[in-house]
């Protein structure tokens, strides 16, 4: 017979619980969530591309991605044209880019996702810093997290648990 059994998972993104979920499901001794981590992961990592390539917005994601990054002030934005010609926000060497969409910054056991960003540059996170802003620079998060992806991944994971397509039902 098998029993019913509350499951608990969490997801973490840079420190900050994003999804603390209990599932009420019918289990055999299911405790491994590492597969579908790894698909969670994927879809994470994929955002992040699509998040850099449209400077902040990402389409069907909805807020905060609906909308760019807060412009370059003209002064940094001339600087920048000309010492980087080409790059876009938030990726000044391409360090920042390369460490939030790689995903080997991720973090995957049996009951946790964690994504981290550890990359820091005269003792700042360098994340942090833009997630946030400072008095001269306008907070441009690159961690964000949607409602929709929190329910989409709700979704995927119960659709994992029973065993049936992962992206069934998700938008």
């Amino acid at each position: 017979m098998v029993e019913e059994q509350f499951l608990n998972f969490q997801v973490r993104i840079d420190g900050v619980e994003q999804i603390n979920a209990k599932l009420l499901i019918k289990v055999n001794k299911l405790s491994d969530f590492s597969p579908i981590f790894k698909e969670l992961s994927s879809d994470w990592f994929e955002k992040q591309r699509k998040m850099f390539e449209g400077e902040g917005f990402v389409s069907g994601e909805g807020r905060p991605y609906d909308k760019r990054w807060k412009e370059l002030s003209p002064k940094y934005k001339e600087w920048k044209e000309e010492h980087y010609p080409g790059r876009k926000i938030l990726e000044l060497t391409g360090a920042l880019k390369e460490e939030l969409t790689n995903e080997r910054n991720a973090t995957i056991t049996k009951k946790v996702l964690e994504i981290r960003a550890t990359r820091k540059v005269n003792g700042w996170n360098l994340a942090r810093l833009h997630k946030y802003g400072t008095r001269k620079m306008p907070a441009r998060d690159p961690f964000a997290f949607s409602s929709q992806q929190r329910k989409r991944w709700v979704m995927m994971v119960r659709n994992w648990v029973r065993g049936e397509e992962i992206t069934k039902g998700v938008k």
